[in-house]
């Protein structure tokens, strides 16, 4: 024993090994995502779409476009003018380096999932000590929230902010207590990183952050310091304002408003107390797309609660930790606030917020708070021996942890297979998806578009890799002759002869940045409605037509303001004088009497965390080998049934697809109330067209409905991508009109093509043709509460 204590008796060894143990916590999280192919989420492939045209681009030589041209069936779409694109350009990355699509952004995921251990590690050890931030990385990292945007959800870009919110916190806590330059440069970088990730969410975080830097300067008497912070934050928006500063300024030029109603609008999806309490639950193996349950986690949930408790009792904990744990239980308590029905008018109220869609993604924020809060448990205890209690404490709050979390660890199986992915699959993509644009409402789609196309004459130049000119050639006028000279993604240029004057039309959604020239002088353009296509005016004769993506003059602003900040912060840095970043390190030293929590870690520590690393990979040994194989933390329906249904049934439709059963919530229901019927669909072949479900609510069959609500794509997953041998789960939410008359009232369902808008018939007994509508059974409408 003693080589082996003499081997890890350094202090600078023992941190490496705790730093090591933070980023093994994820192998947990990583080991299901080696499959092949991708887990089956609803957003997921909508990201892997999007890295492929960035990579078409990229090779086309345009390094940050704002355009992308071959979205929308090759109409073009503005989403890198809007989406935050980091995501894209570090999965870019790995493919340049030879991996293919899949595997580039699996890289990426997987290199978020450990950077999220190692950045909470890094905050909580500032303030708690190595030991609570282990425990507080582990409950960050195994968040339900975050597992399920991982592999249920698929909004990779939301999932890969998660590191970035510690690491953020960390490095302006760095900047506040240590004034140097390396820590406001990478402060800088970080957040500005967050708002090139994911932009709804930096806009959630900032008042956050806001606040905690503010009380964490007037809390350790370092006003002196808020130049520093300020100039982090300014160099942070200076780098990020290429981007942030165009979308803010053109999104009155898209259909934002698409984000506000239906589906979208807020109002339906905030959460209750008890959804956000309830524990995560097995996950049924038949199941393709099992229910995502919004809730914080039963180890945070429960230790947060606990330290909230153990507050009101005296604590070892220095003037540092006292201020973080009163803020962070107050962060805690916010954010769930926002996440409740009651929060609905400060929704309502803040500009640009209702743009975030859904409150549950406060649940990054809660979950931060109450992995951190969770982890002054361990803080508490306040004993540095090697085997002390503070160390068992650990141990066992990491086992509880990790092994409450594998019930969320096992996404269906097998993942979707994408092969040969090229500029020539996103049409094919969208097509059978309906998710033109690779978004979900059509929400960049510009407002000169009134009507939407889903079906493109261009489509079929894709599919022979001959797109050769976006010229509508059907609209021109028998006269004109036209001869393409160049064509590249945001560059048409044709030759014209025309005996007359004439209009000419672009199949090109029409964008501002979009210019027209005839023999290089540029002329105005049109949008031809109602498909929102480039038109304008060319006179009679031979010329030189030219049509080309070109910087608006807020975008080349935007643009120089990022080329400025660089050398303008290299030189302000260099301008400061060393004396003034030492500035307040005796107050410092003064405000936190009893020493910092980050002081360095004893040198007899370094084997118990060494065994306690080897501990969490024997712990992912005996996963992967047994209890993977086991049905302890999931559970499989048999072949053909749903296990647990409320109304099992065996319907066949157009012996394509089966209804095994459904699920209501109630059968009594108020006006104004909602009704929630969870239908359970299967297909029995492959399925090559894309079928919607209806749910319809009536007095008596026949009768004309009171109520209806359709899915497009049952359970958010295009039928053309229904695996075989598992059912979809498939949830309608419908709202009884409010002055529906009391009684009696019917449900029926079925299923039409999303093309031609035919129902599909159930097939009887027999194997003949019956009805193409299904009742399923009779509510009471009740003005009794």
């Amino acid at each position: 024993m003693k080589p082996i204590q003499r081997a890890l008796g350094s202090a600078a060894v023992t941190e490496y090994l705790y730093a090591l143990s933070a980023c093994l916590l994820s192998i947990f999280a990583i080991y299901p995502l080696l499959s092949p192919g991708l887990p089956l989420t609803s957003d997921g492939a909508l990201h892997l779409f999007r890295i492929v045209q960035l990579d078409e681009l990229i090779h086309q030589g345009i390094l940050y476009p704002r355009w992308a041209p071959d979205l929308w069936l090759g109409f073009g779409y503005p989403l890198f003018n809007f989406y935050s694109p980091l995501i894209y350009y570090v999965s870019e990355g790995f493919h340049l380096l030879g991996a293919d699509f899949v595997a580039s952004l699996k890289m990426t995921l997987i290199s978020g999932l450990i950077a999220t251990s190692l950045a909470m590690y890094l905050f909580a050890r500032e303030i708690w000590g190595p030991k609570a931030a282990l425990l507080a990385a582990a409950l960050y990292t195994y968040t339900p929230h975050f597992l399920n945007e991982l592999y249920w959800r698929g909004d990779y870009a939301q999932m890969l902010a998660f590191p970035l919110l510690p690491a953020i916190l960390w490095a302006f806590y760095k900047v506040i207590t240590r004034g140097q330059r390396r820590y406001l440069l990478i402060a800088s970088l970080l957040y500005a990183s967050l708002i090139l990730t994911h932009n709804v969410t930096a806009m959630l975080f900032s008042p956050f952050l806001g606040l905690y830097l503010i009380v964490l300067l007037r809390g350790l008497k370092m006003p002196h310091r808020i130049w520093l912070v300020v100039l982090a934050f300014g160099i942070a928006l200076g780098i990020s304002a290429f981007f942030w500063l165009p979308a803010l300024y053109d999104r009155r030029y898209v259909q934002l408003h698409e984000l506000l109603t239906g589906y979208f609008d807020f109002h339906n999806h905030f959460l209750t107390l008890p959804e956000l309490a309830q524990p995560s639950s097995s996950i049924d193996l038949r199941c393709a797309n099992p229910p995502v349950t919004f809730n914080i986690g039963t180890m945070p949930l429960i230790l947060s609660l606990l330290a909230l408790l153990a507050g009101f009792t005296r604590s070892k904990f220095d003037r540092v930790q006292r201020l973080h744990h009163l803020l962070f239980a107050f962060f805690l308590g916010i954010a769930i606030f926002l996440t409740l029905p009651a929060s609905s008018k400060i929704w309502e109220g803040l500009p640009l917020l209702a743009l975030a869609q859904f409150p549950w993604r406060l649940l990054a924020i809660s979950g931060l708070a109450a992995s951190f809060l969770a982890a002054s448990l361990i803080a508490r205890l306040n004993d540095d021996r090697p085997w002390s209690r503070t160390f068992w404490a650990t141990s066992i709050a990491l086992l509880l942890t990790l092994t409450s979390s594998f019930v969320i660890l096992y996404p269906p199986q097998p993942f979707v297979s994408y092969s040969q992915l090229s500029r020539n699959s996103l049409s094919e993509f969208e097509l059978k998806s309906g998710a033109f644009g690779t978004s979900s409402a059509g929400e960049f789609l510009p407002r000169w578009v009134k009507s939407r196309p889903t079906s493109s004459p261009i489509v079929s130049q894709y599919h022979f890799d001959q797109v050769s000119s976006k010229v509508d050639r059907g609209a021109l006028p028998q006269y004109v002759a036209v001869q393409t000279i160049e064509q590249r993604p945001t560059l048409e240029k044709i030759k014209v002869d025309a005996a007359d004057n004439f209009g000419i039309l672009f199949d090109i959604f029409y964008f501002p940045g979009w210019q027209a020239y005839v023999d290089d002088h540029p002329v105005p353009i049109k949008a031809y409605e109602p498909y929102g296509f480039i038109t304008f005016d060319v006179p009679k004769g031979e010329h030189l037509v030219t049509l080309q993506f070109e910087d608006t003059p807020m975008r080349r602003l935007a643009d120089l303001v990022s080329l400025l900040t660089i050398p303008a912060t290299i030189l302000l840095l260099l301008f400061i004088k060393p004396e003034e970043w030492r500035q307040g390190r005796e107050s410092l030293k003064k405000s936190v009497s009893r020493g910092t929590p980050s002081s360095p870690i004893s040198r007899t520590a370094s084997l118990p965390i060494a065994i306690l690393g080897l501990a969490i990979i024997l712990l992912f040994l005996l996963k992967i080998i047994y209890v993977d194989d086991t049905l302890w933390f999931k559970k499989e329906s048999g072949q053909g049934k749903v296990e647990g249904v409320a109304h099992p049934l065996h319907l066949n439709f157009g012996d394509q697809i089966l209804l095994l059963g459904y699920d209501l919530d109630k059968e009594t229901v108020a006006p104004g109330e909602n009704l929630l019927l969870t239908m359970y669909w299967e297909n029995t072949r492959p399925l090559d067209r894309e079928y919607s479900a209806f749910m319809h609510i009536l007095k008596e069959p026949g009768h004309t409905k009171i109520a209806q609500a359709d899915n497009m794509h049952p359970g958010f997953v295009p039928t053309s991508r229904w695996p075989s041998g598992k059912y979809i789960r498939d949830v309608h939410k419908i709202a009884i009109p409010p002055h529906t008359t009391p009684g009696e009232y019917f449900i029926e369902v079925g299923l039409y093509d999303l093309a031609t808008l035919q129902r599909l018939y159930v097939r009887d007994e027999g194997g003949g043709q019956g009805p193409n509508i299904v009742p399923l059974q009779a509510i009471k409408v009740t003005t009794e509460r």
